[in-house]
């Protein structure tokens, strides 16, 4: 099955740039937005903005069997690119 990837970055409240994929198994930009909002504020950030400039749909792919399960069961998975902790 493949997986919908949507290209994110966004300014942390300390000034870095946060940059990572949202991977859902739904092709729909709002719900995406959503998932992104709702992982950056598990890591802390309290208002997050997710911007249409900074976040756009990159390409459909496969993706590794524990990121499917993640996805079935949660509704998305990050993967985590420049800026994130760990």
């Amino acid at each position: 099955m493949d997986f919908h990837v949507f290209d994110t970055c966004l300014k942390a409240k300390d000034g870095h740039t946060v940059h990572f994929d949202a991977v859902t198994d739904r092709n729909e930009t709002q719900k995406a937005i959503s998932f992104a909002k709702e992982w950056v504020k598990s890591i802390g950030e309290e208002s997050p903005t997710v911007t249409t400039n900074e976040r756009k749909f990159c390409h459909t792919q496969s993706v590794p069997e524990d990121m499917g399960i993640e996805i079935m069961t949660g509704g998305y998975s990050i993967s985590k690119m420049k800026g994130c902790p760990n």
